[in-house]
């Protein structure tokens, strides 16, 4: 038995070493039956929110829109087609009263 858990520990041991522990800290903190953080160091809990809040905060900046540097509306392109070509004398009146 002693075996055992000293072959368990030392395979946990390595496994940890691998492992990326800040993104588990992150997932424990946004779930929900763990929100109050009290299976980690009191010390480590502020840095746990603080990571969460700057992920929050990068994300909502990358999902803001870049403004164009030109701030003119859009050309209507269909109306300039139906301007420049018609077939029919009546189309061409009734796309001259639409201009």
């Amino acid at each position: 038995m002693v075996r055992f858990k000293t072959t368990v520990t030392t395979d946990l041991e390595k496994r940890k070493e691998n492992t990326n522990i800040i993104w588990l800290k992150i997932a424990i903190a946004l779930d929900p039956r763990f929100k109050d953080l009290r299976c980690l160091p009191r010390t480590e809990r502020g840095e746990v929110w603080a990571l969460v809040t700057n992920l929050l905060k990068e994300e909502k900046t990358a999902q803001q829109p870049i403004e164009a540097t030109e701030s003119q509306p859009p050309k209507k392109k269909a109306a300039l087609f139906l301007c420049s070509e018609s077939e029919s004398d009546e189309d061409e009146e009734s796309i001259e009263e639409m201009c």
